[in-house]
């Protein structure tokens, strides 16, 4: 005689079939935790593309987790989109778009309206899903009614490096300012050197966003001369797009309009982190005497020498030029642009610099120890640290006008294919 058949708990119907919850529950966490950290990462000073694939090996294994666990894994999903964040929006994304479910996709489309770090996370999502998974869906984007959601689809095409066809006609035309505003940088992104005129007459735009978008793909698309006078005012604005306006006009400048600008910063009194990162970004060694007085003011020391690296490739930790850890002071006035930056062992940099000075003659623009020409931006993408890679970019795309940007904030595994030879960025200067 058969005993009573009892019904099994959830836990022993989701053992049964292979999904443990405490695990599932733990490759969410991760996921999430792993996330925040790649987006320090792909900013930070001492990070290298391998230090960047084995980041995002991790975080695949558990996004990987995820999506065999399936349904469990769904609702996890939707309990913690119970209170939103940025995190738990791009870990919703990517499942989403894996199990192909146009339900969870309306969903976190509603939230890009309503909460500030939707739209950037599930671009970043869509941005680290492969383009197969994204057929059909960015479509959709590109036709929503909302203007935050178009600008959406458009910046997910920019991201995979593909043009938006008819779509990015219409947002250059949009009302919608950021519309506008995403689709003049995807121009540059991709490379759509066909779009020139159009960015040119959008430097006049009433948007100061737009305006800047636009001088920024002018630089991308070789015309960096045309456009100096409006990056040199953003620039020297007191203007939230100040610093990339700095950077990218200084990418575009001859060595001796870089200097005129570097002036014209001076004359307007920037600050010195301003004035320090100008100095690096002119790549001419006449700025290295003022760097070492920089170093003597502990505020200020490690930003020098981080100009001083960019210019000449120098490495502090594998030249024994950083301080010892009991001179190290206490960071209590860092900023947090300084986090993961050495400090340099000032006296023992001088005298290196003594001796390597010879290979840097002044007047000439050199980037991270050579050339500033396509074959060593190539290098340093290839080889560098995050943020002397995210330069190699620019530069490289403004000395190869109608080449995509290389998007160094990409998956790993995806930037070691590109850039292995043969690759699409491994061809060429």
């Amino acid at each position: 005689m058969k005993g009573p058949v009892t019904a099994m708990t959830e836990t022993e119907r989701l053992a049964n079939e292979g999904v443990l919850p405490l695990m599932v529950e733990q490759h969410w966490d991760d996921a999430i935790s792993l996330r925040a950290q790649r987006k320090r990462m792909v900013r930070a000073p001492q990070i290298r593309l391998k230090d960047l694939i084995r980041h995002d090996d991790r975080l695949l294994a558990h996004l990987d987790g995820l999506y065999l666990a399936g349904d469990y894994a769904i609702r996890l999903a939707r309990q913690g989109l119970a209170e939103p964040d940025a995190g738990s929006i791009f870990v919703a994304t990517i499942l989403a778009v894996q199990h192909r479910d146009a339900g969870a996709i309306d969903r976190l489309l509603s939230l890009v309206e309503v909460v500030p770090d939707a739209g950037p996370a599930m671009a970043s999502a869509f941005g680290w899903s492969s383009a197969p998974l994204l057929r059909g869906l960015v479509s959709r984007l590109l036709t929503h009614r909302a203007g935050v959601v178009r600008a959406l689809g458009i910046a997910v095409c920019a991201q995979h490096r593909v043009d938006p066809g008819d779509a990015l006609v219409q947002a250059l035309a949009d009302t919608d300012p950021g519309v506008r505003a995403q689709g003049l940088r995807a121009v540059g992104d991709v490379g759509l050197d066909a779009r020139a005129a159009q960015c040119m007459r959008s430097l006049a735009d009433g948007d100061a966003r737009c305006r800047f978008e636009a001088a920024r793909t002018a630089v991308l698309l070789g015309q960096g001369q045309a456009v100096h006078e409006c990056l040199h005012s953003a620039a020297i604005a007191d203007d939230p797009m100040g610093q990339q306006a700095l950077l990218v006009s200084l990418v575009a400048a001859a060595p001796d309009e870089a200097r005129r600008l570097v002036r014209r910063l001076a004359d307007a009194s920037a600050d010195v982190r301003t004035m320090t990162k100008a100095a690096a970004w002119t790549g001419d060694t006449r700025v290295v005497p003022w760097l070492f007085e920089r170093m003597a003011d502990d505020r200020h020391a490690r930003i020098a020498a981080e100009a001083l690296c960019f210019i000449t490739g120098a490495d502090l930790a594998s030249l024994g030029l950083r301080r010892a850890p009991e001179q190290v002071p206490d960071d209590e006035t860092a900023s947090d642009e300084d986090d993961g930056l050495p400090w340099p062992d000032t006296p023992r940099l001088r005298s290196w610099w003594t001796t390597a000075q010879h290979r840097f003659p002044p007047g000439r623009r050199f980037f991270v120890g050579g050339a500033a020409n396509a074959e060593n931006c190539l290098r340093v993408l290839r080889e560098g640290v995050q943020r002397h890679r995210s330069a190699a970019a620019l530069h490289r795309a403004a000395l190869q006008p109608g080449q995509p940007l290389f998007n160094t904030s990409a998956p790993g595994w995806r930037q070691r294919r590109l850039l292995a030879p043969g690759g699409l960025a491994g061809t060429g200067g």
